[in-house]
């Protein structure tokens, strides 16, 4: 109708949460979790594990390739894991 005013206003409301996917070393997914943006993905976050080789190594979980205690945007992060050496003289006695 004449004499009205119409306003229209186009207003974007960031995003209150971001998505960590979490992979193995492999590029495997294991988890993709929505996290409260400024929050720690620690508590969402998987805790894999990497089978250890036939004759030498163990593998230990050490963490993520990335910080995950302040998520403020989406991000991939790859699980790292700390190789040692199984210890393969158990049981060596001298010959009489």
């Amino acid at each position: 109708p004449a004499g009205s005013n119409k306003l229209t206003a186009d207003v974007r409301v960031p995003p209150s949460t971001c998505f960590v996917t979490f992979l193995d070393e492999d590029g495997k997914e294991l988890a993709k979790e929505e996290i409260d943006i400024g929050t720690s993905a620690a508590d969402k976050a998987p805790k894999p594990t990497k089978t250890s080789d036939k004759d030498y190594l163990t593998y230990t979980f050490k963490g993520w390739d990335k910080d995950i205690t302040n998520c403020t945007e989406d991000m991939t992060v790859t699980a790292v894991y700390e190789a040692t050496f199984k210890n393969t003289f158990t049981d060596l006695k001298e010959k009489d």
